[in-house]
């Protein structure tokens, strides 16, 4: 009997601070992820507040863990800041800025196992919490060494709704892109998909949208993509990729997927038919490792990178703190009950699949 076992880990990449919309992390010296939050999302400390203390016991592979909201400062302009535990590993967003320094390559295989990463584990806190993230972006998905996405930065969702903001300005603000409604953003379901699909898309691209991409040229950018393989070769996008962007992308569809499961059903499908994929975690584990010899040749590159564009809600950026030596390993239990989500998660892809194959054998004897 052969046993299967799992490659050993990468070497674990120094922990960087970061700044995005969302604010500007930093670590502790207890070794505590420290979050300080822009004006306009610390006037909403209620919600962030409520939502975050929602989610204090969340516990999954998946997501980083939050602990709190604290304040420091002048009683009457507090300074609020979100603490939660580092996660080990590298934002996508700084792959993204890696390929457009220096032609870092992402290949079609990680990316697609992006999308096969995060879709669970949002359903997994639609359904558990009935919350949605509310700000999914490459800056706030990390890629762990063991070939997973690790989501953060998923208890922001509430305050930016009591922000009322309108679509443009969410993304103009925060790098939000949000699905066109009839009144103010939704920050429901279908919004969290849609920002998924704008994740892949921009892994396809190499390159983070630009402030004028969104939302007027999504569909052109579709054309533009490539599904880049780890030899340098690149094709356009497959028809059944292309199929499932104009149901996950946030632009004025016909049928727009309405949930997480929906869209990881029908990716699957897409990427059955095409059979030109190969997705899985070592597509993943190999981007690590890519970048990490990638680093390992650019020294300059580390913590170099530029910041996401519409820093306009941010905080001004300040000395950079000493860097760790690195964030915890998740727990062996939380990589068990990850294991255990992703069996059922099959299991449901299976049955809905066969559904779905009845249902057509069914209609064309009708």
């Amino acid at each position: 009997m052969v046993r299967r076992t799992t490659p050993p880990a990468p070497a674990p990449l120094p922990y960087l601070p970061f700044e995005d919309g969302l604010g500007r992390r930093v670590l502790d010296a207890d070794g505590t992820e420290r979050t300080y939050v822009p004006p306009e999302l610390g006037r909403a400390e209620h919600s962030l507040r409520d939502r975050i203390g929602r989610l204090a016991n969340f516990r999954h592979a998946k997501f980083a863990r939050l602990r709190s909201v604290e304040t420091e400062g002048k009683k009457s302009s507090p300074g609020v800041y979100v603490l939660s535990d580092p996660v080990e590993g590298v934002r996508l967003w700084t792959l993204l800025q890696a390929s457009v320094a220096a032609g870092f390559l992402i290949d079609v295989n990680a990316a697609l196992q992006v999308v096969r990463d995060i879709l669970p584990g949002l359903a997994l806190l639609h359904d558990s919490r009935n919350v949605t993230h509310g700000a999914i972006g490459p800056e706030r998905i990390v890629l762990a060494p063991q070939g997973r996405c690790v989501i953060v930065d998923h208890g922001f969702g509430l305050a930016l709704e009591k922000l009322r903001y309108p679509r443009s300005r969410l993304w103009k603000d925060f790098r939000i892109p949000m699905p066109p409604s009839a009144g103010l953003p939704q920050f429901d379901q279908r919004a969290d998909v849609a920002q998924v699909g704008v994740v892949v898309l921009e892994l396809l691209l190499g390159r983070p949208l630009a402030l004028n991409d969104f939302p007027n040229r999504l569909r052109q950018l579709v054309d533009e993509a490539r599904e880049r393989l780890v030899n340098g070769t690149a094709r356009e996008v497959s028809a059944s990729l292309r199929a499932w962007f104009e149901r996950a992308l946030p632009v004025e569809a016909r049928r727009p997927f309405a949930t997480a499961l929906e869209a990881q059903v029908a990716l699957e499908d897409a990427i059955k038919k095409e059979r030109l994929y190969a997705p899985g975690a070592a597509a993943l584990r190999g981007l690590y490792e890519r970048y990490a010899q990638w680093l390992a040749e650019h020294p300059a590159a580390e913590g170099d990178e530029q910041e996401p564009e519409a820093e306009a809600g941010g905080t001004q950026a300040e000395a950079a703190p000493p860097r760790s030596s690195r964030a915890p390993r998740a727990p062996r239990a939380l990589l068990d009950e990850e294991a255990e989500e992703i069996r059922a998660l099959e299991e449901t892809l299976a049955r809905l699949a066969a559904e779905e194959a009845a249902q057509r054998e069914a209609e064309s004897h009708a």
